[in-house]
């Protein structure tokens, strides 16, 4: 091997290891910033961005986890509780919130005060009405409500303009209420309901 051929051997075996280390980073850094344990995410409450705590048979909602100020991903999925605090306003860099089947009636006023979230999931729950504050999710832009007791949505979720999926089937709601409730849409959003049904 000529000096000239050893010398783009080094280069690209430098840059290789270059590689390697970045993609190690990164997979460490994207680790360390995820958690499945509330135990674990309590020892350095700023790092936690992603928390997922499905499945974990909760009676009520972990009241630490409104410490997670850089929280952007919260999995509280296949639960047991029945009501959100209202200190859920804290997590403001929230994006994406998975409620989904547990026992929920209703969401607090507070909700309305985390600006930044995408995706509100709320499917197989037994929400009956939303609060006006839902107007104020600007960003929003998925919204699931299936398998809940809700045949209405307030006038309010007109400002959510960005809104491009809604999802309310197995909903038992008239044809009346339904049209009502695609005029309060975007007007190219993907809006899933079932069957009206001849109900008042």
């Amino acid at each position: 091997m000529n000096l000239k051929h050893k010398w783009n051997w080094i280069k690209k075996t430098v840059f290789v290891c270059w590689l390697s280390v970045l993609s190690v980073s990164a997979f460490a850094q994207s680790a360390d910033s995820s958690f499945t344990s509330l135990q674990k995410a309590l020892v350095n409450p700023a790092q936690v961005k992603k928390l997922d705590l499905s499945k974990e048979r909760l009676k009520d909602f972990p009241l630490e986890i409104t410490q997670f100020e850089n929280l952007e991903v919260l999995d509280l999925s296949k639960n047991r509780f029945d009501s959100i605090p209202p200190a859920i306003q804290k997590l403001t860099q929230l994006n994406t919130l998975d409620l989904s089947r547990n026992r929920l009636k209703y969401l607090p006023s507070e909700i309305g005060q985390l600006k930044q979230l995408r995706v509100l999931d709320l499917g197989a729950n037994k929400v009956e009405a939303l609060p006006e504050t839902i107007g104020n999710l600007a960003e929003l832009r998925t919204l699931i409500l299936w398998s809940n007791n809700i045949d209405e949505l307030p006038h309010t979720i007109k400002n959510c303009d960005k809104i491009e999926y809604l999802d309310m089937r197995a909903i038992y709601i008239n044809r009346e209420k339904q049209e009502a409730i695609i005029s309060l849409m975007p007007f190219d959003a993907d809006v899933k309901l079932s069957l009206p049904c001849n109900c008042d």
